[in-house]
């Protein structure tokens, strides 16, 4: 393996510490949350899971498109810069 290339599980590391971990919330908050409501909490874990997994790999996806050096460049495309 190259020394500059990047791996799949430091991708998905990055993406979990960032989203999940500093915007989502804790992993205790998230067991409480989600099996207090039971059977329906799990499903609702499960559908969020697959939205994380969706958005996640639209966003690299059009960050590979752009060949964008940052994702600064794809929020701007999908969201419009602030003025």
């Amino acid at each position: 393996m190259r020394k500059n290339s990047i791996s799949s599980y430091k991708i998905a590391a990055t993406y979990i510490g960032t989203v999940v971990g500093a915007g989502f919330a804790s992993g205790q908050e998230i067991l409480q949350f989600f099996v207090y409501h039971g059977k329906k909490g799990i499903l609702g874990l499960l559908i969020v899971t697959l939205l994380f997994v969706f958005y996640g790999n639209a966003i690299l996806f059009l960050g590979n498109c752009f060949r964008a050096s940052s994702y600064k460049r794809v929020v701007f495309v999908i969201a419009g810069e602030l003025h």
